[in-house]
């Protein structure tokens, strides 16, 4: 790769002579900030960290531009006790872009270098790409990309000091209502670690079409995809590898009881974002236990690993549990997990046998080191079991037709049928045979001017020929009536109902009715009234549960600048089986105010109580904000339970803006954890810094 890296510069250099330099546009930034940890008002942990990068971008003609860029980053903590931490990240980067009407070109090399404390924090990653693409004014477009990496493979899947070599190309063409495309990959991977190596193939070929009729009353869409893939493996004895498993949505909660708990949709935990910290944040640094952080995978599906990634190092031996669930509600400890820290890629992994379920979660059940810690992503992965060297040969095809109806305003309706294949070979020998079909409808009508009508039902079976045969079918309907007699009044009834079998055998059935009223009492002041039973039989986990909810709800905004929500919950349960589940009666107080210009404030109260415990759960929060320079806030947060772990958290933060490029920054928080009968951990934490950005 030294050899390509020179090769660019010279190029550069040379088609430099030819035209005369134009404008640069360079810029970068620099953070330092210094952190002061003590636990427990006895060891103090000091860290210092560093964050620089420049950035340059030359216009060498009309045509040819060149960017360049250097990020590094430094990492280093020491305490009382003697234990040191360093790591550090130098990563450059260089690009040249050719761009006219009808062609493009990209060259490029970028590399990162970490270094540390341990072996496991050595990790060096390079990458040698390229791209070209034709852009005619008719006619088919063509794509050809090339990169040589070592080390940016997915080291959950492959593991460490891997070497991939990848090429791609595609033709695509496009027309009023269709559009085909071809495309041929050739990639080929090396593990100097495990000896693994793969060699692949893969033919891709993808048809849309779309056409409407009638004034658009009548239209239809289609996608069909076809993709053939030929691969030769050497895998010594003993190699393992992991596949992703593909989650619907990313879920979290702060609860001190795991086993009985609703986690609240997080999707940015599951959107592929490795570095930007999910939002609301996640924080599992200090005592900021039991954060429970999950994701649903659509269906029940079997698991041997979670990965919980964060935005900066974190204790490597931080104590994690792992629970599964069928309903987002009942959960259950999964024995046997081990965890460990990556420092390099920021990824906490969570292993254990194979389980299966839809829902999962991992919980933090001991204090962190590190005081301020946040979750960026969690994925779901399985073990692949002891590969085999040898050719393998899989064909999948996926197809997509959809038709809406709408023949006037009242009525709508929309079908949709998808059908997939995939199958595949190892030395001659079936190894992967499976079918994928799904089909929904959907309905809506308004039946009168105040009166609407929505309903949808869908069948989605799935099945694995080869041994040991899987049948998994799942049959879902619900219906929606939504009632609008006066413009303050609105009312909601819904029923769904939900099966899994699996060779014929039922997982899980759930039925549930909802009953919601909304009413507007005054401009600013609104009430909802809410009723939900529901039913659960899960033979796969052992239990039924028969639940009804009546929730009451009053929001008002009292001022402009005021607005107050509370109300209260009483869930009644049924349950048999392997789940104890018990009754909880739940009250809620919810404000926010503009007390001045510059000064906001919050407040929430939660308080619930089952059969044998109560809790409840305080947070305050006040903002300052004078101007466009200044801004300083406070917040605390609490949680007190008569049978589980108290947690507290109390934090201020200043950040004042010295000039359009300089700005510095404080915080300090104390953060508690007070197991029941057992003495607290304390974490206090002081942090100051300056960033600049150019």
């Amino acid at each position: 790769m030294a050899r390509g890296v020179s090769s660019l510069v010279v190029v550069l250099a040379a088609l430099a002579n030819g035209w005369p330099v134009l404008a640069v546009d360079f810029g970068g930034s620099a953070t330092v900030y210094q952190t002061e940890t003590s636990r427990n008002d006895q060891d103090t942990a000091d860290v210092l960290y560093q964050d620089y990068a420049v950035r340059l971008r030359q216009p060498i003609s009309p045509w040819l531009t060149a960017l360049a860029s250097y990020h590094a980053n430094y990492f280093t903590a020491d305490d009382e006790r003697g234990d040191e931490f360093e790591r550090t990240s130098k990563a450059p980067f260089f690009q040249l872009s050719y761009n006219r009407p009808y062609f493009t070109a990209q060259i490029g090399y970028q590399e990162r270098k970490n270094r540390g404390t341990s072996l496991a924090d050595v990790l060096d990653s390079e990458s040698l790409f390229g791209s070209f693409g034709f852009r005619p004014s008719r006619g088919p477009r063509m794509t050809l990309q090339v990169r040589d990496s070592s080390n940016v493979a997915d080291v959950a899947v492959f593991g460490r000091d891997v070497d991939t070599t990848n090429i791609d190309f595609g033709i695509r063409y496009a027309g009023s209502n269709y559009s085909l495309r071809y495309g041929l990959s050739d990639f080929s991977l090396q593990n100097n670690l495990t000896g693994f190596e793969l060699d692949q193939q893969r033919h891709s070929l993808r048809a849309t079409w779309d056409e409407s009729y009638y004034d658009e009353l009548l239209s239809f869409s289609a996608d069909w995809t076809m993709s053939r893939v030929e691969e030769d493996t050497q895998a010594p004895a003993g190699t393992f590898l992991a596949e992703p498993v593909e989650a619907r949505d990313g879920l979290a909660a702060v609860d001190t009881s795991p086993e009985v708990a609703v986690l609240d949709l997080v999707p940015t935990l599951v959107d592929g974002d490795t570095v930007t910290p999910v939002v609301p944040p996640i924080d599992i640094g200090g005592a900021n236990t039991f954060r429970n952080i999950g994701l649903d995978l659509g269906i029940s599906r079997p698991i041997t690993r979670l990965e919980i990634t964060v935005d900066q190092p974190s204790m490597p031996t931080l104590e994690w549990q792992v629970y599964r669930s069928p309903d987002n509600f009942t959960w259950e400890l999964v024995d046997g997990v081990t965890s460990s820290f990556d420092v390099v890629f920021l990824r906490y992994t969570l292993e254990f046998p194979e389980t299966t379920a839809r829902y999962f979660k991992a919980v933090n059940v001991a204090v962190n080191a590190e005081i301020t810690v946040a979750v960026t992503e969690i994925r779901a992965l399985v073990g692949v079991e002891e590969q085999e060297s040898g050719e393998r040969k899989a064909t999948s095809w996926r197809g997509t037709i959809q038709a809406i109806i709408t023949p006037n305003d009242r009525l709508g309706a929309t079908l949709t049928v998808g059908y997939a294949e995939n199958t595949g070979t190892t030395q001659g020998v079936p190894l992967r045979d499976t079918r994928d079909m799904s089909i929904q409808g959907q309905l809506r009508y308004r039946l009168t001017p105040t009166v609407r009508l929505n309903a949808l039902y869908s069948i989605s079976d799935y099945k694995r020929e080869q041994q040991p045969v899987l049948k998994r079918e799942e049959r879902r309907s619900s219906a929606t009536l939504i009632w609008e007699p006066l413009e303050t009044f609105i009312a909601r009834f819904s029923v769904d109902w939900r099966e899994e079998t699996e060779n014929g055998v039922r997982l899980r059935l759930s039925q549930s009715a909802r009953a919601r009223f909304i009413t507007d009492l005054l401009d600013d002041l609104d009430m909802v009234h809410e009723l939900v039973y529901s039913e659960v039989e899960d033979p796969l986990f052992g239990f039924d549960v028969r639940s009804a909810k009546w929730t009451e709800r009053l929001n008002a905004r009292l001022l402009p600048g005021w607005t107050l929500s509370g109300g209260f919950a009483i869930t009644r349960f049924d349950a048999t089986g392997a789940f104890g589940v018990t009754n909880r009666r739940t009250a809620f107080l919810r404000t926010s105010a503009a007390l001045t210009r510059t000064i906001q404030a919050g407040a929430s109260f939660n308080y619930s109580t089952d059969d044998d415990r109560d809790s409840l759960t305080q947070r305050y929060n006040v903002g300052w904000t004078p101007g466009p320079r200044l801004s300083v806030s406070a917040s605390h947060t609490e949680t007190d339970s008569s049978t589980e772990t108290q947690i507290e958290s109390t934090g201020a933060s200043l950040s004042y803006r010295v000039s359009r490029f300089v700005r510095i920054f404080a915080d300090a928080s104390r953060s508690a954890t007070r197991p029941l009968e057992a003495a607290a951990t304390t974490v206090k934490n002081i942090r100051a810094g300056l960033a600049v950005v150019f």
